[in-house]
């Protein structure tokens, strides 16, 4: 039986760029959707891939990300994180 991992993660929304970072690549993952209640995203570089959710109001998030072969195209690392975010004080 696998165990899940606690540890501290540092997400970064930048609602103004519009970019999550924090998962593990330099690569900077695009919001591709966003409303009062969630923000979705996902990235990708040659090697690398993720995709998730922020919700709002909970502050619940979740995320996969992916380390690829790139020259067989094989998974080689998959991660799915449940995370629970502490918002910031509003600006505006």
């Amino acid at each position: 039986m696998i165990s899940p991992i606690s540890h501290r993660r540092d997400v970064a929304p930048a609602l103004h760029e519009p970019t999550v970072q924090g998962f593990g690549s330099r690569a900077v993952a695009k919001i591709t959707n966003m409303d009062d209640v969630t923000i979705v995203f996902e990235g990708s570089v040659p090697t690398w891939q993720v995709h998730g959710s922020v919700d709002r109001v909970t502050g619940d998030a979740e995320a996969t990300t992916f380390l690829f072969d790139r020259k067989q195209s094989n998974i080689l690392l998959q991660l799915n994180y449940g995370l629970k975010c502490k918002p910031t004080e509003r600006m505006f």
